[in-house]
């Protein structure tokens, strides 16, 4: 393990060790947190990475004031944004924090004006800022209280080599005290690009819901397969999550057109929002004649859909660190995935995943063939991908992110009855 990656894993085990020693916890009455966003997208990786961690703060005493300046909700992401409302002691929206408009400098004022406010009438312990654009606005408004910011980036395939500093400095190891990257490869974006020490980072990978993410019994996976009409002899493929073009989902179309064509019986399962232009991609790529091998179900519930899946696909050309993912491997379904933001965290090439280039249908249906034609591979992986998703759970997520609240607050004391939580 190279020097730096190897920082990062002392830095995860010294997480556990505070886990199990309960500290990392603070006093309800002193936990205090502001999320302030420019703008919450209900569908986007931000949201579900909020959809887990709030209500998880607020069931260890922790008091939770967030504001955005514009909140976008589609139907279907309404179920997170009622966890994440109900989650905090107050969720508003104030435009003065949409300085993303053409006009940026007339709104930099009352945007500092606003996170004054919201940093005093919530009495802030700790600022957590999400992206980047109000970092060093956030430090204008409350430079003495804590600030740790996380960078969600999504990133394309690459090594540190394609890592180059910005020709304009964003100095976040100014206007933040921590940075969280939620992937190896953001880890060293914050340090190669951004220039912060590695003792100013923390490696915190998002976390899923390990009590209900989980592989089927033999009948509840029966049950999922007749939902959807799938065959027992039948090799189903999954892509979780909004069908839009840059997920390149005409990839997965292309690579079981061409198993179907050579005799195997094999279905792909579209579970999500469909974009117009990512359909149109999609029928093209099959010639139009699906027969019904390629469906778009809509917005289905994740785990049923995982149930009845064998692999879960995602063939984006760019990633951040995609939740879907972990919770396919904790459903017991094989993940193959290309290599862009939290590949390297995710997956062991060829032990529990597979990884392909972008809009590579014919490695991707070589990795597919090769768990259809070898069932004792495929149960392998399947087993190996549910042990390595326990990496990932959310309370060991939350646990982390809680000791990184309580190096920012000087009044951070454990609470006794959370000190002998085994999580």
């Amino acid at each position: 393990m190279r020097s730096f990656e190897r920082s990062f894993q002392i830095d995860v085990d010294r997480g556990d060790a505070a886990l199990r020693a309960g500290r990392g916890t603070l006093n309800t009455k002193m936990g205090r947190l502001l999320i302030p966003l420019t703008r919450l997208h209900c569908q986007d990786g931000i949201a579900a990475h909020l959809a887990i961690l709030l209500p998880r703060l607020c069931d260890r005493g922790w008091h939770l004031t967030m504001v955005a300046g514009k909140c976008d909700c589609p139907p279907p992401a309404r179920p997170a944004l009622e966890i994440i409302r109900g989650s905090c002691d107050r969720f508003e929206v104030d435009p003065r924090l949409d300085c993303r408009s053409p006009n940026r400098l007339a709104t930099f004022w009352p945007c500092i004006k606003a996170l004054r406010e919201w940093t005093s009438q919530s009495n802030a312990q700790v600022i957590h800022i999400h992206g980047r654009a109000l970092g060093p606005l956030t430090w204008i408004a409350s430079p003495t209280v804590g600030r740790v910011y996380t960078r969600h980036s999504a990133l394309r395939p690459g090594g540190r080599e394609d890592l180059r500093p910005p020709r304009l400095p964003r100095f976040p190891r100014i206007w933040c005290d921590l940075a969280i990257g939620i992937s190896l490869r953001t880890c060293r974006e914050l340090h190669v690009v951004d220039r912060m020490p590695t003792q100013m980072v923390r490696y915190i990978p998002h976390g899923i819901d390990m009590s209900y993410f989980r592989p089927p019994s033999a009948e509840e996976r029966r049950a999922s397969r007749q939902r959807f009409g799938i065959e027992d002899d039948t090799f189903v493929c999954v892509q979780l999550g909004r069908v839009v073009a840059i997920k390149r989902p005409e990839t997965l179309a292309r690579a079981c057109a061409c198993l179907r064509n050579a005799g195997r019986k094999v279905v792909a399962l579209y579970a999500g929002h469909c974009e117009p232009d990512a359909e149109l991609a999609l029928r093209q790529a099959i010639g139009g004649d699906s027969s019904g091998w390629l469906r778009l179900l809509g917005h289905q519930d994740a785990r049923e859909v995982l149930w009845a899946a064998d692999a879960k696909v995602l063939g984006s050309e760019r990633e951040g660190f995609p939740q879907a993912i972990v919770e396919a491997m904790a459903c017991g379904v094989v993940p193959l995935r290309t290599p862009t933001g939290g590949a390297e965290d995710q997956i062991n090439h060829g032990v529990d995943g597979f990884i392909f280039a972008v809009a590579d249908e014919v490695q991707l249906g070589a990795q597919l063939s090769a768990l259809m034609d070898t069932p004792g591979l495929r149960e392998e992986m399947q087993a190996a991908a549910a042990d390595k998703a326990q990496q990932f759970s959310a309370d060991r997520m939350v646990a982390r992110t809680i000791s990184v609240y309580a190096e920012l607050s000087e009044n951070a004391k454990p609470d006794p009855e959370i000190l002998s939580r085994e999580f």
